[in-house]
């Protein structure tokens, strides 16, 4: 006699990626995978980065043998722009599925868009398959701990008289800002002036009285004074240091300031 088991006709097969159960697994095996260890225990309204799937711009569009240094980078600014769109596409709809701010979106190194909102919010985003991972973004301060090692400076302090004197080089400094009212750059060297020149968002005019033309070309501030990586950028036209005598008039002092005293 042949007897048949009274189980529903629609009843899945043990392991179909279909069912409830199988699928829960899926989900939670990819949040664990896309969400850093912080973020998972992450509460209330934070800053946060979401990288997208997807080669950074640069990597996307240059050869190996860009990548490789053996060749200069090819023009693909074409191909960098449609990168760029489709990113910024993704960060609004990321954006607007979690209530969260947009604070930025990067491309070229890295497909991703920094975002401020609910912690809980944003983790739904682990179940998007266009996202690669998500994490805090820890507020970031100035400081040069390390700077000397980092930069390869101990090994060319070592190498005196080795015929480099600056004559005829033009520098570009990128640090927390230089204050070109300073003496050292040619400046009238007073707080008056530093002060003046806090408040513009432009240079001021070459005879304005604030720096020496010919020692100081210019510069862009290009985060803003208090940016520390988990708020919106603020830029503007007008580099000066984020305090006086900071450590950007510091590093323009020491490679190309004239000097105040005598003995420098």
């Amino acid at each position: 006699m042949a007897i048949t088991a009274g189980l529903p006709a629609t009843a899945a097969p043990a392991g179909d990626p279909d069912t409830p159960v199988a699928q829960d697994i899926a989900r939670n095996s990819r949040e664990h995978a896309v969400l850093s260890d912080s973020m998972k225990k992450a509460e209330g309204n934070i800053p946060v980065f979401v990288q997208f799937k997807g080669k950074g711009a640069y990597e996307q569009t240059q050869s190996p043998a860009v990548l490789a240094n053996k060749q200069a980078p090819i023009n693909k600014q074409a191909e960098v722009q449609a990168i760029k769109t489709q990113v910024q596409s993704q960060a609004q709809a990321a954006a607007q599925s979690t209530g969260a701010k947009t604070l930025y979106t990067t491309h070229n190194i890295m497909r991703g868009v920094a975002l401020q909102g609910d912690a809980a919010q944003i983790r739904a985003l682990a179940n998007n398959p266009e996202v690669e991972r998500i994490t805090p973004i820890v507020p970031k301060k100035k400081q040069n701990a390390g700077s000397v090692v980092d930069t390869g400076a101990a090994e060319n302090w070592a190498r005196e008289n080795s015929g480099y004197t600056g004559k005829d080089v033009k520098i570009a400094v990128v640090d927390s800002g230089i204050d070109y009212t300073h003496a050292d750059f040619g400046g009238p060297g007073t707080v008056e002036a530093f002060n003046k020149a806090t408040k513009l968002t432009e240079m001021p005019a070459a005879d304005s009285g604030l720096y020496d033309a010919k020692k100081y070309i210019g510069g862009y501030d290009l985060v803003g004074d208090s940016y520390d990586g988990t708020n919106q950028t603020a830029p503007d036209n007008n580099p000066i240091d984020c305090s006086a005598g900071g450590h950007g008039t510091h590093v323009a002092g020491t490679a190309a300031g004239y000097g105040v005293n005598q003995d420098g």
